[in-house]
């Protein structure tokens, strides 16, 4: 039972605000106990250290300041009262929106668990999008492309220069009337996308040969890192020599020498294998994703601004531990080298934590409906698939687990998670699946001793009495 008057009002973004009266007999009992705490600290002429008098300690503090004390003083004591009386159970820390004296009244928003409404999940049929096969070739060619360009060499050509040629140039610069640079036998490759010295220098070249000259004008752009961006130079060039990548021809001797392979069509073959193989997978988390877009376009949603910031926190967590692999300290140090504030670093995370979030939110939902049963075991090849190349990593998870039913839960949730996401794929693709509440949780293969000792018997049983000796002479007797 509780002497605080407490009153609810329902929010839209599900939380709830509770305004908490505290009675005043029990503000006075508070500031009493706050006034006799400070009389301790404090020195109050005329009167021993907390010998002070009441009315004194409330006259030399004042009454403000001292119910401003007792405010924060009950605070926590206050709020896990209220929702306990109030039957809430948050999902995260509430927090203060107002605060009043004279009665003192706290005004507290309080988070509550995300509620979820799943629509007819069992009835999606997705039709799966074969691998595009013409693709794969194309990519199979492309990598014969890549090798042999990374192959090849360069020869001089006559003919006009194009984009990628390595041209040999004679160079003069004049900016502002002043010759900045002189070069002799300079080699570059003009680039269509990323401009050598200006945008307009590399296209000046395109389609002159060698032995001719050329003068033309180009900005250098106000973005650039050059010394004279913003400025307009003259250039005045010749070009000395034209080569070209020459790469080497697809052919059998091109397989054993780039790839150790018997014939072209062998290194053909290997590459489409790893490409179909990268494609197929990309096709299954493709189709997982429409489908699980599709449970979730008809799944009703509402969850407290609490829950995107713990997603938030959570993905921030692990670009830090990731940063802190690359070397660095910690994500201050990458958000100083990238000039960025964690309030910017946080916003932009935002869109991620949010779909992770529903995402998350919706597998939950349909583990909760379907009921899914998850054994010793499936926590063992849990953690064998994330620690099983670390065998001391192993056992030592393997003994926290025993320990901490949190490190359960959490895991049985992941599990749980998968186990959504597969059921929703198969459902998605017609297949039969049990019914929900009717799954079974994997478990352990017996041992090899035990499925061999089982077979022998097994086979023994099914064989005919040997016959011996004394088998015969029984025959004997009983004829």
């Amino acid at each position: 039972m509780t002497d605080l008057t407490i009153t609810q009002q329902a929010l839209e973004d599900q939380q709830v605000l509770l305004t908490v009266e505290v009675p005043e007999a029990r503000v006075e009992s508070a500031m009493r106990a706050a006034a006799q705490r400070l009389g301790k600290q404090y020195r109050f002429p005329g009167f021993r250290p907390g010998k002070a008098p009441y009315h004194v300690i409330v006259q030399r503090i004042g009454r403000e300041a001292l119910l401003e004390e007792v405010a924060e003083m009950l605070r926590n004591e206050v709020y896990s009262e209220a929702i306990e009386s109030a039957g809430i159970t948050p999902y995260a820390p509430g927090s203060l929106r107002d605060l009043s004296f004279d009665p003192l009244v706290y005004q507290i928003e309080v988070p509550l668990p995300p509620k979820v409404e799943l629509g007819d999940y069992r009835s999606i049929r997705i039709v799966k999008e074969p691998v595009d096969m013409e693709a794969v070739e194309a990519g199979v060619q492309q990598q014969l492309e890549n090798m042999a360009s990374q192959r090849a060499t360069w020869e001089t050509v006559d003919r006009p220069i194009q984009y990628d040629d390595l041209v040999t140039v004679n160079l003069k610069l004049t900016v502002d009337g002043e010759v900045v640079l002189e070069n002799d036998d300079w080699d570059f490759a003009p680039d269509e996308k990323e401009y050598t010295m200006a945008p307009e220098f590399d296209a000046a070249f395109i389609g002159m040969k060698a032995g001719e000259t050329k003068t033309f004008a180009a900005m250098f752009p106000e973005d650039s890192d050059s010394a004279w961006k913003g400025h307009e130079g003259l250039f005045e060039v010749e070009v000395k020599a034209v080569k070209g990548k020459m790469p080497p021809e697809l052919n059998d001797e091109f397989a054993t020498k780039a790839g150790e392979f018997e014939s072209l069509e062998a290194m053909k073959e290997n590459i489409r294998e790893h490409l179909l193989g990268h494609a197929l997978e990309d096709a299954d988390v493709d189709y997982t994703n429409k489908v699980l877009d599709a449970v979730e376009s008809q799944t009703t949603l509402v969850y407290a601004p609490a829950a995107v910031d713990r997603a938030v926190n959570v993905i921030a967590s692990e670009q830090e531990s990731l940063y802190q692999a690359y070397g660095f300290k910690d994500l201050a140090e990458v958000l100083k080298l990238q000039g960025r504030t964690a309030a910017q670093f946080r916003e932009d995370l935002l869109p991620d934590a949010e779909k992770r979030l529903r995402r998350e939110l919706t597998l939950n939902a349909v583990a909760d409906a379907e009921a899914f049963p998850i054994s010793d075991y499936e926590i063992d090849q849990y953690l064998v698939e994330n620690f099983g190349g670390d065998l001391a990593g192993l056992e030592r998870m393997r003994g926290q687990v025993a320990t901490d039913p949190g490190l359960r839960d959490y895991m049985e949730n992941r599990i749980r998670q998968r186990k959504a996401r597969l059921l929703l794929v198969a459902i998605a693709k017609g297949e039969e699946v049990p019914a929900s509440g009717q799954h079974v949780a994997a478990q352990a293969p017996a041992p090899v001793e035990t499925i061999a000792a089982e077979t022998v018997e097994s086979e023994a049983a099914s064989q005919p009495e040997a016959v011996t000796e004394a088998t015969l002479d029984e025959a004997a007797d009983a004829a």
